[in-house]
């Protein structure tokens, strides 16, 4: 038997799906940590109990321990004013207590004293105890020691009560534990190095024009990267336009090559002309950028083709 280190009131863990108010009730939860089911006599001064870690699969909490029984196994709460300890659990646990079936006395295993929760004796009952079963078909059990008679409890609708609770229980445990979310594609990384990097640049949200974000395949490792085009994406918290100087903006390149290194891209000024393939390498980017007509292959256009080396973006000479 799991003993528990916290204390829950019974009726906290009856008030979802509680049963009609006449007889046996029954109340479960599961909060993606751990699941509880308990039914409760009339009176609530006997019940049976179980639980378990939730197929949530939620960490356990560390100072406040649910609690919990074995498999196959129910936890028969004993309550009564007349079997109450008058050591507190100092004692040792009692072995001479039984329930009564109709004509029949089944002997309980050891049962020890709830100091922590308050829930009277405590026994470790398996889910097919004989007596169990009969509870089903009978209108009352008493609960005997050797003392002589306690208690007279009623039974209607005990044995639904505790089905149900030995159901939820059991459903709970074999349930599968939820599928691992999907791993993260290397586009799907690119795509939050954008948006950081915009949240970033702007201190909050921007207007995106068309062509504002373009792919293609720069680095050569034959996936898709993002090029950040700022000449087309206007800060709406800012002056300024992502950085634009006053003749060219930056274009902010994600490779597929450098992720998943949170944050990482690189940066080249121009005024974007467009991509431009080469043969059995990642394509170049080519850009117009005044301020170095005079480093331009042609300086009528001054335009200039960035390709990626393996560790920076450079002007292709």
């Amino acid at each position: 038997m799991i003993r528990s280190v916290r204390a829950i009131a019974v009726s906290a863990g009856l008030s979802a799906g509680a049963a009609a108010a006449q007889g046996w009730e029954t109340g479960s939860f599961d909060n993606g940590s751990w699941f509880e089911a308990t039914a409760m006599a009339p009176g609530g001064q006997v019940a049976l109990h179980c639980g378990g870690p939730s197929p949530g699969r939620r960490p356990l909490p560390e100072s406040d321990e649910p609690m919990l029984t074995e498999p196959g196994m129910l936890e028969l709460w004993i309550n009564l004013p007349a079997l109450a300890d008058p050591t507190d659990g100092l004692g040792p646990p009692r072995r001479d207590l039984a329930v009564v079936v109709g004509s029949t006395g089944y002997r309980l295993p050891e049962a020890y004293w709830d100091v922590i929760n308050g829930r009277g004796w405590i026994v470790a009952v398996p889910e097919a105890e004989p007596w169990l079963a009969a509870l089903g078909a009978a209108p009352a059990f008493a609960v005997d020691s050797a003392a002589g008679r306690h208690a007279v409890i009623p039974a209607d609708g005990a044995g639904r009560a505790i089905a149900a609770v030995v159901d939820y229980c059991r459903a709970r445990r074999q349930a599968p534990a939820p599928a691992p979310a999907p791993a993260a594609s290397a586009r799907d990384l690119l795509l939050r190095g954008v948006e950081a990097a915009v949240a970033e640049t702007c201190g909050g949200a921007s207007r995106r024009n068309p062509g504002w974000l373009l792919e293609a395949e720069i680095d050569g490792d034959g996936t898709g990267d993002l090029l950040l085009v700022w000449a087309e994406n206007e800060c709406m918290t800012a002056t300024s336009f992502g950085m634009c100087a006053p003749s060219q903006c930056p274009i902010d390149i994600f490779l597929s090559s450098r992720f998943p290194v949170p944050g990482q891209r690189e940066s080249i000024m121009g005024n974007l002309v467009g991509v431009v393939p080469r043969a059995g390498q990642g394509a170049a980017i080519r850009v117009v950028s005044p301020p170095n007509c005079s480093r331009a292959a042609d300086p009528a256009v001054c335009a200039f083709d960035w390709v990626w080396t393996g560790s920076n973006m450079a002007v292709l000479e």
